[in-house]
């Protein structure tokens, strides 16, 4: 026997705690001929597994529990948990507290019988052979058609009493929950919002929207094809689908500006108006188009002090048409993004000092004064990338709204804040 032992020295260190620990667990395997047990400590906590010895063992010394759960008001979450494990193998933890577990009825060997109260913590049935396995979730219209579908992995997979339940990982903060029983298969969708590229924005809240207006889906997983019922989704407010309206519309916009400047970082948490506008414009130079661009409002040139008769013409002029082209940066918070080379333009164009311009130049004093250009009534000046215009050099340069929401060209522009993406 091995009285008193577990209070004695380890004087052979290691090896006398192996060997000890190998004879209690001799004598532990004597208790039951049919069931073993493998006994672990863990932060001040000792664990036992009940294992089989045979293959029969469960039939010939069946081991089970009951009760009668007493769930009361203050219960409804753990209810909640305790329903979709038992039901479906949720990936769930739940801990039924002894007020819950009073009433239990045990069955089995009688060494093994728990003493109360009792604290139950349940976990649903593994199946992780599935998990890893490669998934395909088809979006079907109101003729059973494919319209859209999204490649997924399986991340967890569990079985319960009137079913079983998968979740899939697509992307990174994408997780779809499924419930599969004899009433047929129903989904659940949680999206994050976290530092999404403009690519994961854009397929994520494709597949919202897809989950809400489509008739129904399908689920493949091991060349097994599963129908699916009305995602179990919460109908957001309007004011909701219009936030991400206006998510997508900066994703579309910095995806297609980020793949032109091969400068790429996840969508700021912050952007301000002005950033905001920016992208926009920059989007819209980059598939071509003529703009009013929001931060070219002047342009400066310093004098040599020549002042020949061409300078003369151009000073005594109201307006003149002017043309000139840079080398064009945006700033996105942090990031620098380069747009490459721009012409800025405007035919209606003034020269705010030049009455004080022509007097220097005539007094022979020109020399490193600058003239202030300038759009007339204080315009902005129209850009337009000429490399994204191939073949389209007779085309009248005709400025294209900017079309965001609320913002459509420089007279709806405000004083500029911050908006929360």
């Amino acid at each position: 026997m091995l009285y008193g032992q577990e209070k004695a020295l380890l004087t052979g260190g290691l090896s006398d705690l192996t060997e000890r620990t190998r004879a209690l667990a001799r004598v532990a395997d004597t208790l039951d001929p049919d069931w073993g047990i493998e006994t672990a400590a863990h932060d001040g906590l000792i664990l036992h597994t009940i294992v089989p010895k045979h293959e029969r063992a469960a039939e010939v010394s069946p081991i089970s529990f009951s009760f009668q759960g007493a769930f009361g008001a203050e219960h409804a979450d753990i209810r909640r948990s305790f329903d979709q494990i038992v039901r479906f193998g949720s990936n769930d933890t739940v801990v039924l507290p002894p007020e819950i577990t009073q009433r239990l009825t045990f069955t089995g060997p009688d060494w093994l019988a728990p003493q109360g109260p009792y604290e139950l913590t349940l976990k649903p049935i593994d199946l992780s052979d599935r998990i890893g396995t490669e998934a395909k979730l088809h979006m079907l219209d109101s003729d059973g058609h494919r319209r859209s579908s999204y490649q997924a992995g399986v991340s967890y997979a569990g079985a319960g009493s009137s079913g079983y339940s998968i979740d899939l990982q697509i992307q990174n903060d994408t997780k779809l929950r499924l419930k599969v029983g004899d009433d047929g298969v129903t989904l659940q969708a949680d999206f994050s919002l976290h530092a999404w590229t403009p690519q994961q924005a854009l397929q994520t809240i494709g597949l919202h929207r897809n989950l809400l207006e489509f008739s129904s889906c399908e689920l493949e997983i091991g060349g097994q094809v599963m129908s699916l019922l009305r995602p179990d989704l919460p109908v957001p407010d309007q004011a909701t689908m219009e936030a991400l309206a206006d998510i997508e519309l900066l994703a579309d916009d910095l995806d297609i500006v980020q793949r032109h400047a091969r400068t790429f970082f996840p969508i700021p948490e912050r952007i301000s108006i002005t950033e905001r506008i920016d992208i926009r414009l920059a989007r819209l130079l980059v598939e071509g188009h003529c703009v009013q661009y929001r931060g070219a409002r002047e342009f400066t040139a310093t004098m040599n002090g020549r002042y020949d008769p061409t300078l003369k013409a151009l000073l005594s002029e109201e307006t003149v048409s002017m043309r000139v082209d840079a080398d064009t940066d945006i700033f996105i918070g942090a990031n620098r993004v380069s747009l490459g080379r721009l012409l800025f333009f405007h035919t209606q164009t003034q020269i705010e000092n030049r009455h004080e311009l022509q007097a220097a130049l005539e007094a022979g004093r020109g020399n490193g004064t600058k003239a202030k250009f300038a759009p007339k009534d204080r315009e902005r000046f129209n850009a337009v990338m000429l490399t994204a215009r191939p073949g389209r050099n007779e085309e009248p340069l005709v400025p294209t709204p900017w079309g965001l929401p609320g913002i459509d060209g420089p007279a709806a522009l405000k004083s500029p804040g911050k908006s929360r993406t």
